[in-house]
């Protein structure tokens, strides 16, 4: 669309013969076409007046009108409402040029997205920051002083968007020099049945009976010279175990009980919500919330969408039954199996179950090849 053009249109008989005559007389023109019993064609403002003087030397009347942005803006400048606020919305995208608009998070896998701009809020940085009032390198530094878990923190404004890279604190596991002195003691009582000792001296034969806290591999060699000499001993000693599991559940519990579930819509507007906050004479309730980007023409807008979700609860005391006590227990013992066994060898699993006047109690003894070394440091005193 031409930002402002004239559209002519003459009527006569012969439309023909009037753009012949159009087309000798010189005056530039486009989108010339037949329209019943008249001739439409377009032209600039600036040949009005050559166009008027044709159109009186040939006797054709000719109507006039004004096509293009331009004539679209002539057309409101009665409507004041509309040319004010499209003033003031100018108005307000500059000044919002001053302000952060989004903030995005890079880097992170531990530590949430919602963990970090609440920490960067707390230090007074985000949505809605005034750009030109920010000490970026005050606020990296004072973020990394506030949250161990990050050990680099940087943010990059571009434009209204700011871009936080991070990178979470690796914690290296505590390393045993090389040049100190450790036995191999059991960590359990069990019957040794193999072992793969990479340094040190073997104290136990395999089918040894073994106690927890009894010395399995000493530090302590002989040396070629007749001498002894301290190492760091290696290995692993697997020995076939009897443990007696216990796990105690109580047959009164609390559960939450789910009464009914409400969203509620609103907007964040550069860091500031506008939206219901749930009514708590209706009880406790667990509150979710999820923000949507609103972008024009690619643009992430100031603006978010927010939908909430507010589960209302009431807690209560529930008698368990003795099976579903049971249920609870084994869940317990299929947990800590996975966690403090996973890498042990199961032979043989048996339960018992005995039940007091407020809660089941629930025996596993189980059997099983495990690795029982364990280092200890040898104290050398003077």
């Amino acid at each position: 669309m031409t930002f402002l053009s004239l559209r002519y249109k003459i009527k006569t008989a012969m439309p023909e013969k009037a753009l012949s005559s159009l087309i000798r007389s010189g005056i530039p023109f486009s989108r010339p076409k037949r329209e019943g019993e008249c001739l439409v064609f377009f032209s600039s403002p600036f040949t009005k007046q050559r166009v008027s003087d044709w159109c009186a030397k040939e006797k054709y009347t000719a109507s006039v009108r004004y096509e293009g942005i331009f004539s679209h803006i002539l057309a409101l400048k009665h409507r004041y409402g509309i040319i004010f606020g499209t003033i003031l919305s100018l108005f307000l995208i500059y000044l919002s040029t001053f302000y952060v608009w989004s903030v995005r998070i890079e880097g992170n896998s531990n530590v949430s997205d919602g963990e970090i701009k609440k920490l960067l809020y707390e230090c007074g940085f985000g949505e809605g920051s005034n750009k030109r009032r920010v000490d970026v390198n005050e606020i990296q530094n004072e973020a990394l002083l506030r949250c161990h878990e990050l050990s680099f923190l940087s943010i990059n404004i571009h434009g209204m968007v700011a871009d936080v890279v991070v990178h979470e604190r690796v914690t290296a596991p505590k390393a045993t020099p090389e040049n100190e002195p450790y036995n191999l003691v059991a960590d359990y009582d069990g019957v040794i049945v193999s072992s793969v000792v990479l340094d040190g001296k073997s104290l136990f034969e395999i089918g040894d009976t073994v106690f927890k806290g009894q010395l399995l591999v000493s530090g302590l060699v002989d040396s070629t010279s007749d001498k002894t000499a301290l190492r760091r001993s290696r290995g692993k000693v697997f020995a076939r175990t009897d443990r007696a599991l216990t796990f105690e559940i109580p047959f009164e519990d609390i559960r939450r009980e789910y009464t009914k579930t409400e969203y509620s819509s609103g907007v964040r507007v550069l860091g500031h919500s506008f939206s219901g906050k749930p009514d708590d004479s209706k009880g406790d309730c667990d509150i979710t919330v999820h923000e949507e980007e609103i972008r024009l023409l690619g643009l992430v807008l100031p603006i978010k969408k927010e939908v909430r979700c507010a589960k209302y609860y009431t807690e209560k005391k529930v008698i368990l039954s003795p099976e579903e006590a049971e249920k609870k227990a084994r869940e317990e013992y299929e947990k800590y199996i996975s966690t403090e066994l996973d890498s042990a060898t199961i032979l043989e699993e048996s339960f018992s179950v005995n039940e007091t006047d407020t809660s089941l109690i629930l025996t596993a003894k189980v059997t099983a090849i495990e690795n029982i070394a364990t280092e200890k440091k040898i104290e050398i005193t003077e």
